[in-house]
């Protein structure tokens, strides 16, 4: 058709009836509008899927091939450059972010509202739990706490929830392992654009042996 025309820089004239599919990418070739992959394309001609091939000029085409019943190919072919940068900025930008999550020195989790599952751990997180990323990732507060301590967890979420800011400071205890630990913990909704709560983030930073130096200087200050 005139797209596919317009998209290889070719004319009406330069493809005739009964011509193969090799002649028709020795004529691409010699204008620059054959795959990089030329031999990559010549096989998906013949078969069917899809692949998205890179121009000489920066390109990027997604060519997809689908048998008929009689046996004919039929390539569709569409010009993805742009989606395949903005997948690429949007790739960096996850990564930035990511880093920039992973460097901050308190423990950042971020649960799905819908589930309760852990979409989001950083280091410190990590470091905590004493849990790789990959264990916490999908997983629910039960799966990596004990009982107790994943319903406190749990509570904590549904009263950041229940509040009307959408936002809570608690202390939270939980226990990790045969320890028993506090945790200042903040949680805020994070909302769609139509109002609709759809994350969980908690930050929350271990705070036990601060707690227990206040402690024993109001005892010493008791006893003085």
């Amino acid at each position: 058709n005139d797209r596919f025309l317009e998209m290889y820089g070719l004319r009406r004239a330069d493809i005739r009836k009964g011509m193969t599919s090799a002649e028709l990418i020795e004529i691409r070739r010699r204008n620059g509008s054959i795959p990089i992959d030329a031999e990559g394309y010549l096989a998906l001609a013949h078969g069917s899927g899809s692949q998205t091939f890179e121009l000489s000029d920066g390109r990027r085409i997604l060519v997809r091939a689908s048998r008929l019943p009689n046996g004919s190919v039929v390539l569709s072919h569409q010009d993805c450059t742009a989606q395949h940068q903005l997948a690429q900025q949007l790739a960096t930008t996850t990564q930035f972010l990511e880093s920039v999550v992973d460097n901050i020195p308190v423990c950042v989790a971020v649960k799905s509202i819908d589930d309760g599952r852990y979409i989001l751990a950083n280091k410190a997180f990590e470091e905590f739990s004493r849990m790789p990323r990959e264990q916490i990732i999908g997983a629910v507060a039960e799966d990596l706490f004990s009982p107790a301590s994943a319903a406190a967890i749990r509570e904590a979420d549904r009263a950041a929830q229940a509040a009307p800011s959408g936002q809570t400071r608690q202390p939270v205890a939980v226990e990790r392992g045969a320890e028993r630990r506090v945790l200042e913990s903040i949680r805020v909704v994070a909302r769609r654009g139509d109002g609709r709560p759809e994350f969980l983030v908690a930050l929350f930073k271990d705070v036990t042996e601060d707690n227990a130096l206040a402690l024993e200087l109001e005892n010493t200050k008791k006893f003085l």
